[in-house]
């Protein structure tokens, strides 16, 4: 995911976790689909990105969803 989120606040990743639940429930296509390879996924893209200088909420959005798709 390298799309910048415009994600500030707790109720703007409180909407973009909504989205996320809706797409995945509409079928659309994801890498990880259990929990198990869903959490692997989203602990190696934290470490990837370690450099970041602080957390945020965008933060926390560009994690979620890359754990969907990161391999």
């Amino acid at each position: 995911m390298n799309e910048t989120l415009a994600v500030s606040s707790r109720d703007e990743l409180i909407t973009h976790v909504t989205r996320l639940c809706e797409s995945v429930a509409k079928g659309e296509e994801i890498e990880n689909p259990t929990i198990e390879r869903f959490l692997e996924a989203l602990a190696a893209w934290l470490d990837d990105v370690r450099d970041e200088a602080e957390p945020s909420w965008s933060l926390v959005a560009r994690a979620l969803s890359a754990a969907l798709i990161y391999e």
